[in-house]
């Protein structure tokens, strides 16, 4: 099933927080549609592979309008935050990336 027919073209907000959608999934959310201000997929167990379709989705946006991504309590990794933080420069709207709880410097340290 493709999500794009699912998400409304306007959506502002979109919170996933706590659903186990994993790298699959959210790699299966992200070339289909990004709401416009807000995603919010904490608790996700999204690893890597999703950090890094998350990225990508967000460097192919023409325009990318995102301002707040969240990402806390996941299993992102430093390939991961790394992938998200090269698209920095193409986001310039982004305001917010939490990427605390991952397990990135070497623990369970907050980043």
């Amino acid at each position: 099933m493709e999500t794009s027919r699912l998400l409304p073209a306007d959506l502002n907000v979109l919170d996933l927080s706590h659903n186990g959608i994993g790298d699959e999934g959210c790699a299966a959310l992200c070339p289909n549609h990004l709401p416009e201000r807000i995603l919010k997929l904490n608790h996700n167990q999204i690893g890597n592979a999703g950090a890094k379709a998350l990225a990508m989705a967000i460097r192919e946006q023409a325009t990318p309008k995102l301002q707040e991504l969240g990402l806390a309590t996941n299993q992102i990794g430093e390939e991961g935050a790394t992938a998200l933080t090269e698209v920095l420069d193409h986001a310039a709207s982004l305001r917010l990336l939490d990427l605390k709880y991952n397990g990135l410097c070497g623990g369970d340290s907050q980043t």
